[in-house]
């Protein structure tokens, strides 16, 4: 007996994805990307999971013919989104925020099918569709469910590059809490208003230009600096950003564009790690402020500090000056190319 060619076992593959993927046709979204036949005969035969008796594919899976698609399915986006040949990116190492640009990510690990096989192939039908899942948005989520994720806790420390075993399924946030605007990422990965295809146009957000096409400018609520007489008013809007909003705070004067990245709870209050650190003496409402994570710290005093800049007078001695602010505010619904 023969196995499956690859130009069916390719056919078949983008087919079923379509089939199970139906706010992101993810199916037809690899195949309008693969234009020659040596790149999809290349990845149609890393889908192969070995001959079975009645010349199709895959021993062990004779009886169920979806499972064996959904399997391939899977592998098949994970070989595709996490590669750089294919889709995968992220900001280059470092370098001026203000210039950084955009490079390639290979964030497959090199045993990725033997490991992503293993833990997938006594899961069921419903299960692997869930894994599935993770490369298109979730139907009818919403801004809110950005900010439930944020409440619920922060994320779990596991990195989201090429990660092979996600699920729709899950119950926590997968991602790293360490880097502000990367616990953004996990929060919105983890919400559904975006999937891992999102993610992975830039797994590595740094500086201006690779965060301005992963989440947009947003709208600008603030741009001067933050006097005492502005308080009254600085505080009116930070309570009128919207529930789950992503909101972006900065000082350009002080050289510092990549800022802070956080969540609006919609009171006025955010979620967010790697925050300004605040006793609870000194907190807005009476609860310290934790650099690691937080959910009630509010926006007005993550912000102000952000006006703030010490310089030396004529004495040597240290003064405080007042510095432009920015304040933008990202509706996570309007996300570039969020899919």
């Amino acid at each position: 007996m023969f196995g499956k060619n690859w130009k069916t076992r390719w056919t078949e593959t983008l087919n079923f994805l379509d089939s199970v993927t139906t706010t992101g046709q993810v199916g037809s979204h690899i195949g309008s990307l693969v234009t020659t036949d040596t790149k999809r005969e290349e990845l149609s035969k890393l889908l192969s999971l070995g001959a079975r008796a009645d010349g199709e594919d895959d021993p062990g899976f004779d009886a169920n013919t979806d499972k064996r698609h959904a399997l391939r399915a899977l592998l098949l986006c994970q070989r595709f989104y996490y590669s750089a040949d294919t889709w995968a990116k992220c900001s280059d190492a470092f370098g001026n925020s203000e210039t950084v640009g955009m490079g390639p990510a290979d964030n497959l690990q090199h045993d990725w099918k033997s490991v992503s096989f293993t833990h997938w192939r006594n899961k069921t039908l419903a299960e692997i569709c869930d894994g599935i899942g993770m490369f298109e948005i979730v139907p009818g989520a919403r801004a809110y469910d950005v900010q439930l994720a944020a409440y619920a806790a922060r994320p779990n420390q596991v990195a989201l590059p090429g990660n092979l075993k996600l699920s729709r399924a899950d119950q926590f946030t997968v991602g790293m809490g360490i880097i502000c605007y990367v616990g953004v990422q996990g929060w919105l990965v983890r919400s559904g208003v975006v999937s891992m295809r999102w993610f992975q146009q830039n797994s590595n957000p740094n500086g201006k230009i690779g965060c301005d096409l992963l989440f947009g400018q947003g709208e600008m609520k603030w741009d001067k600096p933050i006097t005492a007489a502005d308080h009254r008013a600085l505080k009116r809007v930070c309570k009128s950003v919207q529930t789950g909003s992503i909101v972006h705070i900065w000082s350009p004067s002080n050289n510092n564009w990549n800022g802070h990245w956080v969540i609006a709870n919609g009171d006025g209050s955010i979620c967010g790690v790697n925050n300004g650190e605040i006793l609870a003496g000194d907190a807005e409402l009476g609860l310290s402020v934790q650099k690691d994570y937080t959910k009630h710290s509010t926006l007005f005093e993550q912000f102000v500090g952000y006006s703030n800049s010490w310089t030396d007078n004529s004495s040597g001695k240290p003064v405080e000056k007042q510095t432009r602010a920015c304040m933008a505010v990202i509706d996570p619904m309007t996300l570039p190319n969020r899919i």
